[in-house]
């Protein structure tokens, strides 16, 4: 579990209404953390129905758009939220935390496209809801801790 609110910030959330698959990746078939252990690659936070051992190596399907987009990241915490978990995956490899990051976004878009075409009553495109997103969430988009921010012009 994380020790306070701030800790739980870094794990970037997964947005609760497009779901995700996980499971569990034997040790044996592990890969090696391509980061030293004190290299922060960041992580993401999502809830489940199942719990897992801290220290378990997972591996995350998301499904958007059609296209299903995998990562792997160790279990840094589980907190117990009553029937639910709330799992914080901690990134070991760049490409993996890359991967989780564009998974996410796509999510985040996913979402915005849902919300937007209930609200305005019509079907949103996937590339008219992106430009948008992207014009307005995109600058305050979490990075990832092996990113540069932008310079700001």
């Amino acid at each position: 579990m994380p020790r306070d609110a701030t800790a739980r910030r870094r794990y970037v959330g997964h947005p609760r209404d497009l779901p995700l698959r996980f499971r569990v990746i034997p040790r044996e078939f592990a890969r090696a953390p391509e980061a030293p252990p004190e290299e922060d690659l960041g992580g993401l936070r999502f809830e489940s129905l199942r719990t897992v051992r801290p220290g378990a190596m997972l591996e995350v399907a998301v499904r958007v758009q059609g296209n299903t987009l995998t990562y792997r990241g160790t279990v840094h915490w589980v907190q117990s939220l009553g029937r639910r978990f709330e799992i914080g995956l901690r990134f070991t490899d760049r490409e993996d935390a890359f991967c989780a990051r564009m998974a996410l976004q796509a999510c985040r878009i996913e979402a915005y496209r849902r919300r937007r075409s209930r609200r305005e009553g019509r079907s949103i495109g996937v590339e008219e809801a992106a430009q948008a997103w992207i014009r307005r969430y995109a600058r305050g988009f979490p990075l990832l801790p092996l990113e540069e921010p932008a310079p700001v012009r």
